[in-house]
């Protein structure tokens, strides 16, 4: 009997029902592992091989599948945590925007306020000046024991032309004198107003005459000029005060007031500025 492949008379066997094949080509046809020897240890460290390169990678996508949902909740929480960062934000705007909003409110009401703090402080000050309107103020006559007030204003209005009576004067006295001051000052009240504006009108004539020229029995020889002016408030006359002050600095001329309002006139001919507040005296210049 001869091999199917190669005709070989030897070693034949009976392979697949009736196919005949030497050994030689048996083992080309039906290749097969060895069950024992080395080969086939071969074939088990193979599998083995196999089988644990499988379990290493279902390890591995295990742990990748682990680490994946980890990812994904700590994106759920990241995303939890950026609404709560969303929401406060909002809240935050809405909380600014009110107070931004009772923050301009409460400005208002305060420019409110102070306008009309500001108005009914100019209309103190306003009533203030006008229960002064009948007052003058005469400065520069010295002291003297025994004297009468009333009998001096009446020998100063004399002095510039004035005719006043006792009856014209419903009271004069001393003022306390300052520091600076080498005599205290006479306040007087007149009964009618219009004999005070004519002796204040009158005051330009006493540039010429001093206290020599008054005749004041007792009064010892002195030659102080004397001024009449206006009784003006505490604010007025601070602001008169610093009226002054840049009326010099800038070399103006003149500076006096009229039923309180203060004035001020850089030279003959020139217009009047009237200085009601400090900002005012700034036009001084």
């Amino acid at each position: 009997m001869k091999c199917a492949d190669c005709g070989a008379t030897r070693s034949i066997r009976l392979c697949q029902g009736d196919l005949h094949l030497c050994r030689s080509c048996e083992s080309k046809r039906f290749p097969r592992l060895e069950k024992s020897g080395k080969g086939g240890d071969k074939g088990k460290m193979a599998d083995n091989s196999d089988e644990l390169q499988h379990t290493s990678i279902e390890d591995r996508l295990d742990s990748l599948c682990k680490t994946v949902d980890k990812l994904s909740s700590v994106q759920t929480t990241l995303c939890e945590v950026q609404k709560s960062v969303n929401s406060f934000f909002e809240e935050f705007k809405k909380e600014m925007n009110a107070l931004r909003n009772e923050n301009k409110s409460l400005r208002e009401q305060l420019i409110t306020t102070e306008r009309k703090l500001n108005g009914a402080q100019n209309e103190i000050e306003s009533l203030q000046q006008y229960t002064r309107r009948n007052n003058l103020i005469i400065q520069g006559i010295p002291e003297k024991e025994d004297e009468i007030t009333d009998d001096i204003v009446v020998q100063v209005a004399e002095a510039v032309g004035v005719h006043v009576s006792e009856h014209d004067i419903d009271i004069s006295h001393r003022l306390p004198r300052n520091r600076e001051q080498a005599t205290s000052n006479i306040i007087v009240r007149f009964t009618r107003r219009t004999v005070r504006n004519q002796l204040y009108k009158a005051k330009k004539n006493m540039h010429s005459k001093t206290t020599s020229d008054l005749g004041i029995a007792g009064l010892r020889d002195t030659n102080n000029k004397i001024y009449i002016n206006e009784q003006l408030t505490e604010k007025g006359k601070k602001l008169f005060h610093e009226a002054n002050i840049k009326r010099k600095a800038a070399k103006w001329k003149y500076l006096w007031t009229d039923n309180g309002k203060i004035l001020a006139r850089k030279e003959s001919g020139s217009l009047a500025v009237k200085i009601s507040s400090l900002q005012d005296v700034q036009r001084i210049s």
